[in-house]
Formats: C-alpha cells, structure tokens, sequence
C-alpha cells in the first residue's frame, strides 16, 4: 500500500510525542494501517492486515509500542472470530505472539503514567501490562455485566458501570472497590470520576436513542453510597466527562440526537447546572477536552464546530468554524492540533487557535456518477469519494439485486423512492441514509418494493457505515394501525415511537411468547391487539429478527442480524437469500391482514 487510505477510516490517533498520526481503515476483513508525518501531510508506513474494523488505537507515551482493538466482520457475532488487543512495532508490522483475544473484549482505558492498559468486557476488569501480559483481575462477576469504564484525568481512580449500579477502584489499593448503587433500574453506561474520587457522574447506558427518560446521577463520596442528585432528560445521554477546573471540577454532559434536543452542559459535581453551551436539533457529532482540561471543541451534524475556554470564572466562547464532515476529532498531546476523521477516507487537522483547517491527509479516492432526476432534467455529477474497495462491494450487492430483478422480471431504480409513500420513521433522519438499488415489482398477491438502504451510525467515539436489506409494501390496507414491532433485545433508535410503552399480550401462550420476543408499540391499542392474533404471533416468534414498521397504508420490514442469531439468514449480495427475504415477508403481511 503507497498511497492514503482505500476504505473508509475507522479510527486515528495521535502518536505520543505529536510528530504522527495512526489511522485504520477497513472493511469486513482487510485493516489498512497507516502512519502519517502531521508535518508533512505525508505516509510514512502502511501495512494491511486481516483484523477487521478497528475502534481503538494507542501509542503508551513512554513505551514505543502500539495498540489495536478490531473486531472481525463489524462485530463480534457468535459465528465470528472474537474481538483482540493487538500490539504492533511503529512500522505497523504485528506481533502475533502477543494479542489478546476475547470473546467479551468490550473496552480498553491505557494509562500511560504506568505503561499499563485496564481492559474490560462482559463480566471482568483486569490490568494488563505493556506486552499485553495480565497484571491484576481488578473484578468479576457473571452475574453483573461491565458496560464502561474509565479513569480519572490522573489515573489514579477507576470508575465502572454495570447493570445497575457504578463500581470505583483506589489505584493505590486496588485489592478492593466501592460499590455506588443507583435506584431505578436502568442499566448504565457513559462514567466519569473526578482526581480526588470523591465524584462521579454517570448516565444511561445509550448508544441510540433509548425509549424513556435518559437520567444522569451524580455521588458525592462523602456523602454515602447512593446518588446526590438526579438529573433527567427525555433525549439520550451521549457522553459524560468530568473536567478538572479549578477550584473544583465540573461534568461536562452532552445529549441528543438528530432531530431530539441536543444540548452541551456543563453541572457542578453536586449536579447543579452551571452554564448552558449548546443547543439545537443537530447531534454533537465528536466532542473533546484539552490536555490541560481548560478548552473543550466539538463539532455537530451540521459541520459546525466551536471552542470553548473553561480557565476563567465564566466559561467563554474562543471561536466557531465550518468544518468538512467530521468525526472522531483528538487534541494532539501540545493541545495545538486538532485531527479529525472525514467521513469518507480522507483525516484533517485543524489548528486550535482559531479552528482554521491546516491540513488533509488524503484518501485515495475513484470517481463514481451520480444520476438524479429532477422533473424532466437528468443531472450527472461526478464526485470522488467513493474507494476501490466500497465499489466492489457496492457491485456485488448489485449484482444480487440484478439477478434478482431478472428472476422475478422486476425493475430496478436508481434508489429514488415515490414521494407517495409515507415518512417511514426508520428512513427518517438517518446521517448519509439512501437506498443503493430499489427493485420494483409485483409480489405473490401485491406489489413490493425491495431495496438496499445505507446510512452511517454512531458506536460509541467512531461512525460506522450500516446497511440493511429492506421491503415495503405500499398502499396495502388503510385498515392496519400504525404500529412498530421490533425485537425485545434490539434498543428503539426510532425517536417517533419513544412516546409509546411497550405493549404486553398475555391472552394465549403464542402471544405471551411474541411479547418476550419483541417490543410492540402503537398509538392504537385496541386495533393493534385485533392485527396481533396467534397465528402471527407464532410466526415471527419461530422466525425472530423481524422489524415492522406500519405507517398510514403501507409496511416497511427489515430482518436484523445479531448477537443472538448463530448466522445470517438474509444476505443483500446473494439472489436466492434475497428472494428467501422477500417470501417471508409476503407470508407476514398475509398475516397481519388476517384478524383474530
């Protein structure tokens, strides 16, 4: 590999002494690596590997070495391999004597002032050394899931969150930990602890948007066991971070999500608000704190990006800039830099002074035409952004929707859907959301749309490109009540359905089945227990991983791939998996026109 990245970029990171930039990029197997010189703008080193998509890269500042944590195919599914720590030199040669390789590999905090790693995931915490070599089990209980941990701004305090309450750790005494409970039973998620480990904070465990109220709880150690104050909010709680100002520290809380209230707050430790920074319907994108603790720089889904200084009294806007679509932004270690990944393959670094861009290291990109129609005007519009590796793919799943299409002798669009059909909720308000190829034509008993939909995603820090195979039938019945059923297991990411409380049908043994399976909404109670008899409940209880939208006349399902699913029924690339997709489908919809 000689030029910049082919794929989309998953991770950067600054080196330790500033001079570098390490970047990862993927697709389902292949992990390009590559080292920039940030002076220069130029590569330094490339190599590939087949580790998957990668979420975390570190350089321990006062060890020459790297660390990776990928995981194989987008996720560690159980027909997957399991997610690893992998330790490579600073060529990006790896070292395959010495990984990690977990199947509950959820996280990792480095702390550099000791050149040791704590990693964590389903059920343990423990302490690594630098050549990935296991130092201290810190925790572990299979009966209470680890979901985030993270470290004071001096690493001498750990703070971990779990099912339903937050576990703490004294560096210096780390033979035992404190247990802070929490009322509600909600499981937790982002964590932050102040230097002294008198505080806390944590939030809602969130990485969409979650049906119900999204509390923030905050501890006074000095207090007790149990929470100080409870802050709650109606949109999802994306981050929590203390910031160590003077004379105390302050909890920087962000929240929202496109299209909900997003806001930028800043609260005492005693959860008192103190100022107010941001607010609008667009999502924080990327958000983080200088070395020093004094600036925070965030950028939203609308490009905008501002600096704020916390070194005085009152906490002051520095600046506000447009920056290309960015993710992921890092302050370098001298705090004058900031990096951020573009959305596409190419990394850009902003100087923090004024927010100005200085420098892009690019991708390398191919051009792809575009065709949109307007009225009776066809425009061509050529644009580069498009990698080798994304249009391979882009041609396999077409290639399955073409075989598709003359099979069934149906037509393929160019990913337009009919302004007629209603605004299906999961096609709503999705970052980058198209339909690849849409096939039109007529089913067993009515007609169908069948498509390929794509949109970007956050996972924690980083975004992630996410497709999923979709069918809608249009116009079928005006006698179906608007509903959602989706899998229990499966957060909503739907903010139009967060009002509705899942409904519960207990009538027979094949409904109460149906209701552990999935979560059923609808703002129409006694028409949706009509559609919902045994014969369908028994169904899609048999056949799980359906997602059934029904909106004014029309239907829209998909079928999700995950955790709990050995392997992947539906494949978008593959011509008899698609039409497998398509007649199962049809037998839903039969049923849900039947009634009881």
């Amino acid at each position: 590999m000689t030029r910049g990245h082919t794929l989309w970029v998953d991770v950067i990171s600054w080196s330790a002494d500033g001079s570098k930039i390490y970047s990862a990029a993927s697709d389902d197997t292949d992990t390009e690596m590559i080292v920039w010189d940030v002076g220069t703008g130029k590569r330094i080193a490339g190599e590939t590997h087949q580790l998957g998509r990668s979420t975390w890269i570190h350089e321990l500042i006062n060890e020459p070495t790297l660390f990776m944590l990928s995981y194989p195919k987008n996720g560690a599914f159980n027909d997957y391999p399991p997610p690893r720590i992998s330790l490579l030199d600073e060529s990006l040669n790896l070292d395959s004597d010495s990984s990690l390789i977990s199947d509950y590999l959820g996280g990792v905090v480095p702390l550099d002032r000791t050149n040791q790693l704590v990693v964590y995931g389903m059920y343990q915490v423990q302490i690594l050394g630098a050549d990935l070599s296991p130092r201290m089990l810190l925790y572990e209980d299979r009966e209470n899931r680890i979901v985030r941990v993270t470290a004071s701004a001096n690493e001498q305090f750990l703070a971990a969150t779990s099912v339903s309450n937050v576990l703490t750790w004294d560096m210096k005494a780390t033979d035992s930990y404190t247990e802070l409970s929490v009322l509600d039973n909600l499981e937790l998620g982002p964590v932050a602890i102040s230097n002294d480990g008198r505080y806390i904070a944590a939030s809602r465990y969130s990485l969409a948007s979650l049906p119900g109220p999204s509390p923030v709880y905050f501890w006074d150690r000095e207090v007790g066991s149990g929470p100080v104050k409870r802050i709650e909010y109606q949109q999802p709680v994306q981050f929590v971070r203390m910031i160590e100002t003077e004379p105390e520290p302050v909890v920087l809380v962000v929240t929202g999500k496109d299209m909900l209230d997003c806001t930028v707050e800043l609260y005492s430790p005693e959860g008192e608000l103190v100022k107010e920074l941001y607010r609008d319907r667009k999502e924080i994108h990327s958000i983080d704190i200088d070395q020093s603790h004094h600036r925070i720089v965030w950028v939203d889904s609308g490009s905008r990006a501002e600096m704020w200084s916390l070194a005085n009294d009152e906490p002051q806007k520095m600046w506000k800039a447009t920056w290309p679509s960015t993710r992921n932004i890092q302050f370098s270690p001298n705090d004058e830099q900031i990096a951020g990944q573009g959305f596409i393959e190419d990394i850009f670094i902003f100087h923090s002074a004024n927010g100005q861009q200085t420098r892009v290291l690019k991708g390398h990109h191919t051009s792809q035409i575009y065709i949109y129609l307007f009225g009776s005007v066809m425009l061509l519009l050529m644009v580069g952004v498009i990698s080798r590796h994304e249009e391979r793919n882009k041609k396999h799943r077409k290639s399955g929707m073409i075989n598709v299409g003359e099979r069934l002798n149906w037509k393929m669009t160019q990913g337009e859907i009919p302004s007629s059909l209603p605004r299906f909720s999961f096609l709503e308000g999705k970052i980058d959301g198209h339909f690849e190829h849409i096939l039109i034509g007529e089913g067993t008993h009515y007609p169908i749309m069948l498509g390929i939909f794509s949109w970007t995603e956050q996972s924690r820090e980083n975004r992630v490109a996410l497709k999923e195979l979709c069918i809608i039938f249009p116009h079928i019945s005006d006698t179906l009540p608007e509903m959602l059923i989706q899998p229990e297991f499966l957060f909503n990411s739907i903010a139009e359905w967060i009002g509705f409380q899942d409904i519960d049908l207990n009538e027979s043994d094949a409904l109460k089945k149906f209701s552990e399976a999935y979560t059923l909404r609808s703002p129409d109670l006694e028409r949706t227990k009509e559609v919902i008899h045994d014969e369908l409940a028994r169904f899609l209880y048999e056949n799980q991983g359906w997602t059934i939208e029904i909106k004014e006349d029309s239907v829209l399902m998909r079928w999700q791939r995950v955790k709990s699913f050995t392997s992947s029924r539906f494949s978008s690339d593959d011509a008899d998996s698609i039409i497998s997709f398509k007649e199962e489908a049809e037998t839903i919809i039969n049923l849900l026109l039947m009634r009881r």
